[in-house]
């Protein structure tokens, strides 16, 4: 069987005109049922390469970016099945980090004190006048490999804020975030009757707790007087 090639299509657009190995011209009358055909072959060769191309990884990393699985689908053109079969193992992930995230603390610096994240979103809430539980929590991972989680009301975010989970640290990632820590009620550790105990959410690094830590080295207790009625 000889092979053809499409070369162009003819002037008044009834014909295909092909070429042969040798350079000769052929002309193919172009009809209905050859027009439905091209058409499902090039949508054939659509799906082919759209699942050729995006791979689980590209699934799991559009996931991991914030998007939805119907928003994968949508942008990708796969099956809601297929994105969701790779995507549910980073959906749980993402929890996981949300949840660990809650349990850290952010350092006050204008306070002097560890706020513990979940404190802080009370606090936003209670400002917001809107029940804590119907907070929804979000994340997704930026550029530099950090986390960017937020707990919004669905149409604005209350608390952003940026976790790095190789350092273990969580700051905030707004204004808006920052402006909850300032004022915040200095703790004095070495003034009250607890003092030797440091909140086990304290780092023992934290600038606050060394201060503490500092506060509680007993002095050295003073010399006695001379008592010349004591037998060496």
């Amino acid at each position: 069987m000889r092979e053809l090639q499409f070369d162009r299509l003819s002037d008044d657009g009834t014909h295909f005109v092909l070429l042969d190995s040798r350079g000769v011209r052929y002309s193919l009358p172009i009809d209905e049922e050859l027009a439905a055909s091209a058409r499902r072959g090039l949508q054939r060769n659509s799906v082919r390469n759209e699942a050729g191309t995006t791979t689980p990884r590209d699934i799991q990393a559009l996931i991991r970016q914030g998007m939805t699985i119907d928003e994968v689908t949508q942008t990708t053109g796969l099956a809601a099945d297929f994105v969701q079969r790779f995507a549910e193992p980073v959906v749980a992930e993402m929890d996981f980090v949300i949840q660990r995230a809650r349990r850290l603390s952010i350092y006050a610096y204008a306070a002097g004190q560890q706020v513990r994240v979940d404190d802080l979103v009370d606090r936003a809430a209670a400002q917001a006048d809107v029940p804590t539980e119907e907070l929804v929590w979000s994340c997704r991972k930026t550029e530099d490999a950090t986390w960017r989680i937020d707990a919004s009301t669905g149409d604005r975010d209350l608390v952003s804020l940026v976790f790095r989970v190789s350092e273990g640290t969580i700051t905030p990632a707004d204004g808006a975030t920052a402006e909850l820590l300032r004022g915040r009620r200095v703790v004095d550790l070495t003034d009250s009757e607890d003092s030797g105990r440091i909140p086990e959410h304290w780092d023992a690094l934290h600038p606050a707790a060394k201060a503490a830590a500092a506060a509680r080295v007993p002095r050295a207790p003073e010399s006695a007087p001379d008592d010349p009625s004591r037998i060496f």
